[in-house]
């Protein structure tokens, strides 16, 4: 046992340290490897310790998105355009190591979803978030924001939402779900998810950036309330 225990630790530590490896070629930007989600076949029971290497590693990056090329898509200013990049894969192979870690279905998806605008990665955590965690309101809410907002899903987002209010989200949900196909809803409810990931992140860079996106709902808030 001893023998499969140490080859499971080269194993990992190989593939930690070749994936954390970065590229810089000329004219290309920087590239990280992501390791595969079936990294959960080689862990011989240590998927925690594991899970948690990866988690603090993502913290590192945890915005980078990278193409199958590796060119990360950002000007600085605008929203990513990502699909399924670096930073889902490191969740996805987290969760898949630990469907019950919660910390990254909670902090990580909010930024692929919001800033990054990886749609289907964020889409992806998210249903996985709410088959492990069906009580939790919280994700309910989030998930269908990304539902409402991000890919203007309708037939997705009102039965979360109404959900997410069974489950012991605030009772103006049930308001919202009825108002949410009209575009004072929908900034509404962009309000109170910025908020939440404003007050639950920790990162500076991440809050101002969040900062940044709720100025701008409130603006149109305010231009709607003024006009009527």
């Amino acid at each position: 046992m001893s023998k499969f225990l140490i080859l499971s630790f080269l194993f990992f530590g190989v593939n930690l340290l070749f994936f954390q490896k970065s590229f810089q070629k000329k004219d290309k930007p920087l590239f990280y490897f992501a390791p595969s989600k079936n990294i959960k076949h080689f862990s011989l029971g240590f998927q925690e310790i594991y899970a948690d290497i990866l988690w603090m590693r993502l913290l590192q990056n945890v915005d980078f998105c990278s193409s199958q090329k590796g060119l990360p898509i950002y000007d600085g200013e605008k929203k990513y355009e990502c699909k399924e990049g670096w930073s889902y894969k490191m969740t996805e192979a987290i969760t898949e190591l630990s469907p019950r870690f919660l910390a990254p279905y909670e902090l990580v998806t909010p930024i692929m979803s919001i800033i990054m605008g990886d749609k289907l990665g964020a889409k992806k955590i998210y249903d996985k978030a709410l088959i492990n965690f069906p009580n939790n309101w919280r994700l309910h809410f989030n998930a269908s924001y990304h539902y409402l907002i991000e890919l203007e899903n309708h037939e997705k987002a009102i039965p979360l939402l109404l959900k997410t209010a069974d489950l012991g989200g605030p009772f103006w949900l049930y308001s919202l779900a009825a108002k949410s196909s009209k575009k004072i809803g929908k900034l509404l409810m962009a309000k109170e998810i910025l908020q939440e990931a404003i007050k639950n992140n920790r990162s500076k860079k991440f809050r101002e950036k969040f900062k940044k996106e709720l100025k701008e709902v409130e603006k149109q808030i305010s231009k709607l309330k003024n006009h009527f």
